[in-house]
């Protein structure tokens, strides 16, 4: 058997167009995975194949999923906020400014040192996994992101620290176009936002 480097090349690109070696394993078949590792080798020494600091690979000229990416590193990264609102259709342009909410306690220095396009929020531990969905990245991958309540109500209570016009945008999206009145009012009162949301409710319904 030759090791397949077209069936690798695909198998990079399912992967959001990155893999660590390590996702080798998943391969289940001990010959298979032996050889996967030699077409490996050979597409990196073709020039095929590039490598970041962190042993990730991706495929020279394409240009890998950030936000895949990202994720890779942790599986506590969950897109938040404006970034959030981004990702689940709420506004079109991409935010300059990716926003990432993390439990408290997590240690990320060595991923915060990575980026610095990023803006990282902690929160209570209880209240990480509140609304946590998948959905897909611009490029079709599978990431993990906040539900709209949570992010809009974040946005809320985070006003005065993001961009006017952004937060107009989103806002006007979501009571306009995806409102679920129960459910926002719900994370409202999780997130104290309440009575800001039952007003805007008021005035854009």
């Amino acid at each position: 058997m030759e090791p397949d480097n077209e069936f690798l090349c695909k198998y990079i690109r399912e992967k959001g167009g990155v893999i660590t070696p390590g996702e080798l394993k998943e391969l289940k078949e001990p010959e298979e995975n032996r050889l996967q590792r030699l077409s490996l080798y050979m597409l990196k020494l073709s020039g095929t194949l590039n490598k970041d600091t962190h042993g990730n690979y991706y495929l020279h000229g394409e240009k890998p999923d950030q936000y895949r990416l990202i994720q890779k590193r942790s599986d506590k990264l969950i897109f938040s906020y404006e970034t959030g609102a981004y990702l689940l259709g709420l506004i079109n342009e991409e935010p300059p400014l990716i926003n990432i909410t993390v439990p408290q306690g997590k240690n990320i220095s060595g991923i915060r040192k990575d980026y610095d396009n990023a803006v990282f929020h902690y929160c209570k531990k209880d209240l990480w996994d509140c609304g946590i969905i998948s959905t897909d990245s611009p490029k079709g991958y599978k990431i993990r992101v906040y539900n709209p309540e949570r992010c809009v109500c974040e946005i809320i209570k985070n006003k005065d620290k993001t961009d006017k016009s952004l937060y107009n945008k989103i806002i006007k999206a979501y009571f306009g176009k995806m409102l679920d009145p129960e459910k926002i009012l719900e994370y409202s009162k999780v997130f104290n936002v309440e009575t800001s949301v039952r007003d805007y409710l008021e005035l854009l319904q």
